[in-house]
C-alpha cells in the first residue's frame, strides 16, 4: 500500500500513525505512532566556506568512526569529529574549527559493505584563512586517500571523480547509506560572492576503496 505523500514545512521531528479503514475482507486497524523508527532527509545543505552558519552537533560513534582523513598529494592531513544534522538551520553540522572536518554519524562507517562514508570539512574563512578541504578541488582521478578509523585501522580509497554542484542542487546520494561502498569528502566551491557572502557551489570528491 502507498500511502499520499506529506509535505512537511520545516526540519523537526515528527510522528505518523497509520490507519486502514475496515473493509469486508479487511479488519480496520490503527498503528501506534512510531511504530518503526525512520529518518527522513530533507535535502540538508553542506555549508564550509565564508559568511556560512552552522550549528555543531556533536554525535557519537564506536571504533569504526573515522578520526583523521589524508590526502598526500594535496597536503590534507586533517582530524574528524562526528557530526550530526543541524536541524535548526538544516545543515550538516560539522565543527567551526576550519582545521577539523566532521563525519556525518548516520551515514555509513569506514569498513561498512555499502553506502556513502560523508566527510565534510571547510574550504577557508575570512578570519581563519584556508580550511582543511582548501585544496579538495585540485584532486585528480586515481589519487590516493587515507582514512584512519578510531579503531587504529586505515582505509585505502582511490579518487574516482571531483565535481561540482550548486548547492541546491546537491545529490541526495552523498547522503545515500545504500548502494557500494565510497568514500564521499564535500567543501564549498566557485567564485565567492561578496553580496551574497557565501560559495554558490560544493565540490563533492568521490574515491572508492582501494583494491
Amino acid at each position: 500500500m502507498r500511502t499520499a505523500p506529506v509535505r512537511l514545512g520545516r526540519a523537526g521531528i515528527y510522528g505518523f500513525r497509520e490507519v486502514v479503514d475496515t473493509a469486508p475482507f479487511v479488519s480496520g486497524v490503527t498503528t501506534p505512532c512510531a511504530l518503526r523508527e525512520e529518518t527522513a532527509l530533507a535535502a540538508p545543505r553542506i555549508v564550509t566556506g565564508r559568511g556560512d552558519v552552522a550549528r555543531f552537533v556533536a554525535a557519537g560513534g564506536g571504533r569504526s568512526r573515522p578520526v583523521r582523513i589524508r590526502i598526500a598529494s594535496l597536503g590534507v592531513d586533517a582530524p574528524v569529529t562526528a557530526s550530526g544534522i543541524d536541524v535548526r538551520n538544516g545543515v550538516l553540522g560539522i565543527p567551526a574549527d576550519i582545521h577539523r572536518t566532521g563525519w556525518w554519524r548516520d551515514g555509513a562507517a569506514p569498513g561498512d559493505g555499502n553506502g556513502a562514508v560523508l566527510v565534510a570539512g571547510h574550504v577557508d574563512s575570512a578570519a581563519g584563512g584556508v580550511g582543511a578541504f582548501f585544496s579538495l578541488r585540485n584532486a585528480a582521478a586515481g589519487a590516493s586517500v587515507e582514512v584512519v578509523a578510531a579503531s587504529g585501522r586505515t582505509f585505502a580509497y582511490r579518487v574516482e571523480s571531483v565535481r561540482t554542484y550548486p548547492k541546491s542542487a546537491l545529490p541526495p546520494s552523498v547522503f545515500d547509506a545504500t548502494g557500494r561502498p565510497r568514500l564521499v569528502l564535500v567543501t564549498c566551491g566557485g567564485t565567492f560572492d561578496p553580496a551574497a557572502g557565501h560559495y554558490p557551489d560544493d565540490v563533492v570528491l568521490t574515491a572508492v576503496p582501494a583494491r
